[in-house]
């Protein structure tokens, strides 16, 4: 079975965007309340994958990105699914884009997908389907997201 290595790149943008999902909506409210500052966080995926010879194709459907700090727990980034076909991305050594959005500044000490399926297309025309424990892959990392700036 291939063996498939997501790796997430945090990439500085310069172009503005919009956010992808409003995060913490119960900032918003009241008057005189003091709104945390937000900075823009960019997620992209990529792939180290060897030559697997048969295998034409390796599809994965992300359905969801989180983020984890030890004061508020998990924090919602995008609940956009996407389907990224990793060998086409090994194959132009590129990146694609999981999530674009504001969040709150701080400093987080995980990344979470969350995996809906991952689909391998074999050359005779085959599609097999590979594990992922519990559906999640979690990068434990420091993402700092600065208020105002990008990370």
């Amino acid at each position: 079975m291939a063996v498939v290595i997501i790796a997430s790149g945090l990439y500085l943008m310069t172009r503005p965007s919009t956010p992808d999902v409003a995060l913490n909506t119960s900032n918003t409210t009241a008057q005189n309340q003091v709104i945390s500052p937000q900075g823009r966080a960019v997620f992209s995926i990529t792939d180290a994958t060897l030559n697997m010879g048969n295998v034409v194709g390796i599809n994965v459907v992300v359905t969801s990105i989180d983020v984890h700090d030890n004061a508020n727990g998990w924090t919602n980034v995008s609940t956009t699914p996407r389907t990224y076909d990793l060998l086409v991305l090994n194959a132009t050594s590129q990146t694609a884009l999981l999530a674009d959005t504001n969040i709150q500044a701080g400093t987080y000490d995980q990344v979470r997908l969350t995996i809906d399926s991952v689909t391998i297309k074999m050359k005779d025309g085959t599609t097999k389907i590979a594990k992922v424990p519990s559906n999640q892959f979690i990068l434990h990392t420091t993402l700092v997201v600065n208020a105002d700036k990008t990370s």
